[in-house]
């Protein structure tokens, strides 16, 4: 008797998997083609740490990945994304480097724990940094704030495209690479 239901019950588990919606992409970051919005930050790794920038103005010549992170979703998979872009980045033709910047409502304990996020990772393209403003992010950088991470990739001062992760998906950098190569 169950050979029986089991088709059924399979045809019905079928259905109502297929009549599910399909998740949305969640956006978040500036739309391509605009300006990047510029803001502050605080830099805490790199050749040039311990200084408050302007990381826009700073990169506005090269192409740099932002990486916006909310703090409370730093996780394994977050931290592998970033390692995994960061080796990326060195195979990208042109120089074009990456700007961790962890939006936050704790900025000194952030500022402190930064440095060794870098040495267990040993990033070689990409810097940390705190935003020291509302934890939403800069003005007009339009940040989803449940999403655990957005890459921005920004060229010539101008948004490439912006790649925000769903708290359930895991990280893959290839679309942000596939930018980065884009002419």
């Amino acid at each position: 008797m169950t050979a029986t239901y089991r088709p059924a019950a399979l045809i019905a588990l079928v259905s109502l998997v297929a009549a599910l919606p399909a998740r949305a992409a969640v956006e978040s970051g500036p739309k391509p083609g605009t300006p990047a919005p510029p803001f502050r930050a605080y830099v805490t790794t790199g050749l040039n740490p311990d200084r408050e920038a302007d990381l826009v103005g700073d990169t506005k010549d090269g192409t740099t990945v932002f990486l916006f992170v909310q703090k409370e979703h730093w996780n394994r998979p977050v931290a592998r994304y970033i390692k995994n872009l960061d080796e990326a980045l060195e195979k990208v033709p042109g120089e074009a480097s990456a700007v961790a910047v962890w939006l936050t409502d704790a900025p000194q304990e952030s500022k402190a724990y930064q440095p060794r996020a870098q040495a267990s990772l040993q990033l070689n393209k990409t810097v940390f940094a705190v935003f020291e403003g509302p934890r939403q992010g800069p003005e007009g950088w339009a940040l989803y704030d449940a999403a655990p991470l957005t890459a921005v990739v920004v060229r010539g001062g101008k948004v490439v495209k912006s790649v925000a992760f769903d708290p359930v998906d895991p990280p893959d950098p290839a679309a942000v690479v596939e930018a980065l190569k884009a002419k």
